[in-house]
């Protein structure tokens, strides 16, 4: 058996059945979360997504329907938001000390903490009417000046973990709403996501993955300089390639690495058709980088290389120029499954010189945080840094 090693270090789909070829069976919340996102009324123009939008207005849907009636936020809401972070910490532990807390400590306004806070006021306030800004400013600065009381270890208010930078990996822009494409093996097991680019760092949101494929699409609030088109046209055996990455993370050095190759074979491990092999090198942090044609656009993903440990104990020689990527057409099933429209193909070719630039803008260095209990448990599941920060 051929053994692969991935190479990085560290959502939702739609309905079984719903597709473009089988809009019938879609539902329709699914249908108006396909093509009407925003849920306005107004069905999208964009071309894939037409056989949706015929479904739609046969059924004669109105997508208005299923908007949420977004709720004000109240005063107590709008109040505690504009403490600072350290102070809202400070009065979930100070409720929690009194029992009326029992969530994480994270200083964010939920739930629990405004079921606390009422508790709190209707204990020791006389229930008074947090409707206005007196009252709700008196319960916060009371619960701010509460003495902390002596906590045994037994009964110790629950902390907010330390996380630790434990893996790296590559993703790069898919989407002109920040959408992003990696590996799911970089983000498996991970408490945090950031995106490190241009000196500013990024927290992300995980949208959806693909095990299968090994995928995952990620979205920061931050406008790209350059979003990558997706090529139409199926990859070929000599088509020649780059591939822009993060190889060992940032200790080699902080810039984009590009390596050039060509497609060695339409399949990978074990007759895999969803992907290609390369011989372009790739390297541990390469994971998740964009693999690309002379045109600019993504042919493939950066996953994965042969196990050179195996293949030299099976075959008695060390593996050469054998790398995996995962077709563009598997990146195209995952967004059109989330409903995120991606750019149309370049049909001009760039040069040398344009498409490090366009590179550089486009891709992202993405960093894995783990809390130690997480390390503990992935420890044997996935490549992480020894030397923890």
């Amino acid at each position: 058996m051929v053994v692969v090693a991935l190479v990085g270090g560290a959502g939702e789909s739609s309905a079984a059945g719903c597709s473009q070829s089988s809009a019938h069976l879609c539902s329709d919340r699914g249908l108006c979360n396909i093509v009407d996102k925003r849920l306005t009324g107004r069905w999208s123009t964009y071309p894939p997504f037409t056989s949706y939008v015929q479904e739609g207005k046969r059924r004669g849907l109105n997508c208005v329907k299923f908007k949420k009636k977004v709720l004000p936020k109240s005063l107590l809401h709008i109040l505690f938001n504009k403490l600072s972070n350290d102070q809202r910490k400070v009065i979930q532990s100070k409720l929690a000390e009194k029992e009326f807390y029992t969530s994480a400590i994270d200083g964010l306004y939920g739930r629990g903490t405004a079921a606390a806070l009422k508790a709190y006021n209707k204990e020791y306030l006389g229930n008074a009417d947090l409707g206005k800004s007196a009252n709700v400013k008196t319960l916060i600065d009371t619960v701010l000046d509460l003495k902390p009381k002596t906590i045994s270890p037994a009964t110790q208010v629950p902390q907010v973990e330390d996380t630790y930078k434990v893996a790296s990996g590559t993703g790069f822009y898919i989407s002109n709403d920040s959408h992003i494409i990696t590996n799911h093996h970089v983000i498996n097991g991970c408490k945090d996501i950031k995106v490190h680019s241009k000196g500013e760092t990024l927290k992300t949101v995980k949208i959806a993955d693909d095990r299968q494929n090994d995928l995952a699409l990620l979205k920061v609030s931050y406008k790209p300089s350059h979003v990558f088109p997706l090529s139409n046209d199926s990859p070929y055996p000599l088509q020649d390639i780059v591939v822009a990455g993060f190889p060992f993370g940032d200790r080699v050095s902080s810039s984009l690495k590009f390596t050039k190759g060509i497609v060695s074979s339409l399949s990978g491990i074990g007759n895999n058709y969803s992907e290609i092999q390369i011989d372009a090198a790739i390297q541990p942090g390469n994971s998740g980088g964009p693999i690309m044609d002379e045109y600019g656009n993504i042919i493939a993903v950066a996953v994965a290389k042969l196990d050179m440990k195996k293949i030299l104990k099976d075959y008695g020689v060390i593996p050469e120029n054998t790398n995996f990527g995962i077709k563009a057409s598997a990146v195209k099933n995952l967004l059109e499954g989330n409903a995120v429209a991606f750019k149309k193909p370049n049909t001009e070719v760039v040069s040398k010189q344009e498409l490090s630039r366009i590179a550089t803008d486009g891709t992202v260095f993405l960093s894995c945080w783990m809390t130690v209990a997480q390390i503990e448990d992935m420890k044997n599941r996935k490549v992480l840094f020894t030397d923890l920060q």
